[in-house]
C-alpha cells in the first residue's frame, strides 16, 4: 500500500510537472525586451469550462486547449485536460488544468496529494517552493503555492492553486517574471476568485 501510494505521488508530481513545464515553455523569458506586463483588458476575459468535470474559470483571452494521457504506474492512465492563455508578447501565461485522480490516490490524505502536486510542479521546472498556504474552495481542500525558478538565465515566478474536487485535481497557475509581480498577482487573484467547481 505504502509503495503504491508513493508511486502515485510520483506520477501525480510528473503529471502536474508536465502542465507547469508546458506553460513555462510558452513564456518568452527575454532580458532584451523587458517591457512591463500590462493588465489584460476587461473585454478580454472569458469563461472557460472543462466539459467532463464542469470546472469553470475566467481566463484573460481565448484559451488553447489540449489533453494529455500518461501512465499512472499501475497499468492505467491519467488524463489531463488543460487550457492556457499567453499574456503580453508571451511574457506570461495563465492556465487551468484538470487531472483525473485514480482510486489509489484516494487512499492518501488530502495534504499528501496537494503537497505532492506542488512538489512535482517545482521539481519539473527545477524550482524552489517559496511559499505555500492551505486553503479551501467550496468546502474542498486546496493549497496555494509560489515557486521560483530560472530559465535561460532569467528568474521566473509561478503562482499556483491546487484543489481536490470529486476525483480530480484542479490546477490554476500564472507564470511570468518577478519584475511583473504586481500584474501577475492581480491576474492570478482574478482567476482564482472566478473558479467554480462542477
Amino acid at each position: 500500500m505504502r509503495k503504491r501510494n508513493a508511486r502515485f505521488l510520483q506520477v501525480l508530481g510528473i503529471v502536474v510537472g508536465l502542465v507547469v513545464g508546458i506553460l513555462v515553455g510558452k513564456v518568452a523569458f527575454s532580458v532584451l525586451f523587458d517591457n512591463d506586463l500590462e493588465l489584460p483588458a476587461e473585454t478580454a476575459w472569458q469563461t472557460v469550462t472543462d466539459g467532463p468535470s464542469g470546472v469553470a474559470v475566467e481566463l484573460p483571452g481565448p484559451a488553447d486547449s489540449r489533453t494529455i494521457s500518461t501512465s499512472d504506474g499501475a497499468g492505467g492512465t491519467v488524463n489531463i485536460r488543460f487550457y492556457t492563455v499567453g499574456l503580453g508578447d508571451n511574457d506570461a501565461s495563465v492556465g487551468l488544468a484538470v487531472a483525473e485522480l485514480r482510486s489509489s490516490a484516494l487512499e492518501m490524505s488530502d495534504e499528501q496529494r496537494l503537497l505532492g502536486a506542488l512538489q512535482g510542479a517545482a521539481n519539473n521546472i527545477k524550482g524552489t517552493i517559496a511559499r505555500r498556504q492551505a486553503a479551501t474552495v467550496e468546502a474542498r481542500p486546496a493549497l496555494d503555492g509560489e515557486v521560483t525558478f530560472t530559465r535561460d538565465g532569467v528568474t521566473g515566478k509561478a503562482l499556483m492553486r491546487f484543489v481536490l474536487a470529486d476525483g480530480a485535481l484542479v490546477q490554476l497557475q500564472t507564470i511570468g517574471k518577478p519584475s511583473d509581480a504586481k500584474t501577475l498577482n492581480r491576474v492570478h487573484e482574478r482567476v482564482v476568485n472566478s473558479l467554480k467547481l462542477g
